[in-house]
């Protein structure tokens, strides 16, 4: 028997193809895909139809495409962790193509940070009263603020924060490498390096690596920049040390 041509376009077509029906249950929201459906149904009942045998291919046409654009839909819903915990950008709209008016460090309330940065004004009946946190493209975090039409990230396209990051270790290794730069004021290139290596040794970042750039003098000060998209630290000579 030769294989079923229509299987084959409707699993290629199939945009939760290899994930498990446990990940798929977490991932859709069934109250709110059978609401739609109810209502859509509900919808074409008032509506004059043909009779016979095509108002049910339309019908079942309908559902099929209302449950299958549900499990798309889920997908699109995705709560995701942050993989990129170098910043946090706050825009000053609840849209991406807003302008981003800052960019502060990731914390434990990054929200509350952009708040206090941007002081956003109070929005009445928002759903999201203190803002919205969205996982980026790049990975790291967008803080939107409050809007009546903001109601979840999909809505502009982006995954949900769900509070997780995906990589804490990485965290960890940049707050310790700050607190290093915090108490060594002028801390001489060839040190700084040196601490860096031990920190990405100490808290497992396999495959990082060490740039160094700017002032190679003796008496030059180094600075850090973390670039967790390219797993790697740059050290970086920008002032001497004054006499």
């Amino acid at each position: 028997m030769s294989a079923d041509p229509f299987k084959k376009l409707f699993e290629s077509a199939d945009p939760t193809r290899g994930v498990s029906s446990r990940e798929i249950d977490k991932l859709i929201d069934e109250a709110q895909i059978f609401q739609r459906l109810h209502d859509r149904v509900k919808d074409i009942s008032r509506k004059p139809q043909p009779h016979g045998p095509w108002r049910r291919v339309a019908l079942i046409s309908t559902v099929a495409v209302l449950v299958l654009g549900g499990a798309a839909a889920a997908i699109t819903l995705l709560r995701s962790p942050v993989t990129n915990t170098s910043q946090v950008s706050c825009y000053s709209q609840d849209s991406v193509h807003s302008k981003i008016i800052s960019e502060v460090p990731y914390g434990p309330h990054p929200l509350a940070s952009c708040q206090a940065q941007l002081r956003w004004k109070s929005v009445p009946s928002s759903p999201t009263p203190a803002g919205l946190l969205c996982v980026l493209p790049n990975g790291t975090l967008g803080g939107f603020p409050p809007s009546k039409k903001f109601q979840n990230c999909s809505l502009i396209g982006l995954a949900t924060f769900n509070g997780k990051l995906a990589y804490p270790h990485v965290l960890a290794f940049e707050i310790a490498a700050h607190t290093y730069f915090e108490e060594h004021a002028c801390s001489k290139v060839p040190s700084a390096k040196h601490e860096m290596l031990a920190l990405i040794g100490k808290y497992g970042l396999r495959g990082w690596t060490i740039h160094v750039d700017g002032l190679r003098a003796p008496s030059a000060c180094a600075t850090l920049a973390v670039q967790p998209d390219r797993h790697s630290v740059d050290v970086v000579g920008v002032v001497e040390k004054s006499n």
